[in-house]
C-alpha cells in the first residue's frame, strides 16, 4: 500500500490545532504548531515524492497552515528539507555504480566529492548545492511572498539543513556552497550585488595567495557580516550573516581544532584539493 502524505497529513492534522485569533508564537508556546512541524518533517522524510510535495505546497489548507504567520514556519522548515537533499552522496553513488562508501569518512559536500571521487562530480555537487540555498531563498520570496525576515531565515535553514541533513542521520557538509547560493540569490532580490563580488573575491584572493581554498572561505565568512552591516546599514541582514557564520563554524570547528593539534599553523598552509582519477577495472566493467 503506497502512502502519501498529503492524505496522511490530511487525517492526522485536521481538526483543534488551530484558532484563528492566535499569532505563532502564541500556538508555539501552547504547544498547537509544533505537531504540525514534527508530523510534516517526519511524513516528508519518510514519504517524500515530487508529486506529493507539490499537492502540500498548493494546498496548504490541508494541514492548516492558512495564515501568513503558519507559511513563515513552512518556508523555515522547506528551507532546511531543501538543504538536507545529500547531493554528494547520491552523485558519488551515481558516478561509482552505487558504492555509499565512495565518500568514506569525510564531510557530504563539493570539496570532499572531488577528493574521493573526481573533478566532475565535485563540480557538480558544488552546482547543485549552490542551487539549493538559491531556491530556499526564491522560493519563500517569490512563492511564499512572505517577510525578509523568513525568507533570509529560510535560506539560513537550507544552510543548516545541509550541515545536519536528516536523510543521513544528520551527517552532512560544511555549508559554504550553499551559503553562496543564498548569499546569491538575496542579492538578486534585495541588491548590493558589489557584496557578492567582494565575498567571491576574498575566497580566490585568499585561496590564491595561501593555496588554500578552506582558508579563503573561512576569511570571507568571517568578513561577510561585517561587509554587509556597512554597506546595508541592516542589522537584520548583519545578524543573519552572524548566524549563518555560527552554523559553519559549529560544522566545521571540531575538524579544523584537530588539524590544528595535528599540524600545527601547517594547518594554514597550502592545502591543493587534488582531485580523484576514476580508473577503469576492465575485468569488473566498473570505475
Amino acid at each position: 500500500m503506497r502512502l502519501y502524505p498529503s492524505l496522511i497529513l490530511k487525517s492526522i492534522l485536521m481538526s483543534k490545532l488551530d484558532k484563528p485569533s492566535q499569532t505563532t508564537s502564541d500556538k508555539i508556546v501552547k504547544g498547537l504548531f509544533l505537531p504540525k512541524l514534527i508530523s510534516i518533517a517526519i511524513l516528508f522524510t519518510k514519504h517524500y515524492n515530487p508529486v506529493s510535495l507539490r499537492y502540500f505546497l498548493l494546498n496548504q489548507t490541508v494541514v492548516g497552515i492558512t495564515g501568513e504567520d503558519d507559511m513563515n514556519i513552512l518556508a523555515l522548515v522547506f528551507g532546511y528539507l531543501l538543504g538536507s537533499i545529500p547531493t554528494a552522496y547520491l552523485v558519488a553513488r551515481a558516478k561509482t555504480g552505487g558504492d555509499s562508501k565512495a565518500l568514506g569518512n569525510g564531510n557530504v559536500g563539493g570539496l570532499n566529492t572531488i577528493r574521493q571521487v573526481g573533478l566532475s562530480a565535485g563540480l557538480a555537487v558544488i552546482a547543485i548545492d549552490m542551487v539549493k540555498g538559491a531556491l530556499a531563498i526564491i522560493i519563500a520570496h517569490y512563492a511564499l511572498k512572505i517577510d525578509t525576515l523568513f525568507v533570509l531565515g529560510a535560506g539560513v535553514m537550507a544552510v543548516v539543513g545541509h550541515n545536519w541533513m536528516v536523510w543521513l542521520r544528520f551527517r552532512g557538509g560544511r555549508g559554504m556552497a550553499a551559503t553562496v547560493g543564498v548569499l546569491a540569490a538575496a542579492i538578486f532580490i534585495y541588491g548590493y550585488g558589489w557584496i557578492f563580488l567582494i565575498f567571491i573575491g576574498i575566497i580566490l584572493l585568499v585561496g590564491l595567495i595561501a593555496r588554500n581554498i578552506v582558508l579563503g572561505n573561512a576569511v570571507a565568512l568571517f568578513i561577510l557580516p561585517v561587509i554587509i552591516y556597512f554597506a546595508t546599514k541592516s542589522a537584520l541582514a548583519t545578524w543573519m550573516a552572524l548566524i549563518t557564520l555560527v552554523v559553519i563554524v559549529i560544522k566545521f570547528a571540531p575538524a579544523a581544532i584537530s588539524d590544528m593539534r595535528r599540524r600545527g599553523l601547517k594547518a594554514l598552509g597550502p592545502d591543493e584539493v587534488k582531485a580523484k582519477k576514476m580508473v577503469k577495472n576492465d575485468s569488473q566493467n566498473t570505475y
